[in-house]
């Protein structure tokens, strides 16, 4: 998880995941098929009103950085090889 979302009354959370090495679609369909029971996990541990109800979402940024990051250092190498 890299990041949530909250509405400010509480009903929606909107939960950010990474998943590296994959297309991460199976990834949020599991979590979408669990989130019964991650809602009821969570509602242990956090003492609030009613849990908020939860979307799960991809966050592609970190594999965005490792691409972008991987083609400055390509032409880094290519400066500096000239």
């Amino acid at each position: 998880m890299l990041r949530v979302e909250v509405t400010r009354d509480l009903a929606h959370a909107k939960v950010y995941i990474t998943v590296l090495g994959t297309d991460g679609k199976e990834t949020i369909e599991g979590l979408n098929s669990a989130v019964g029971y991650i809602r009821r996990e969570l509602g242990k541990l956090v003492e609030i009103r009613s849990m908020p109800e939860l979307h799960f979402f991809l966050d592609d940024s970190i594999e965005y950085s490792a691409h972008m990051q991987k083609i400055f250092s390509e032409l880094n190498k290519d400066e500096h090889e000239k």
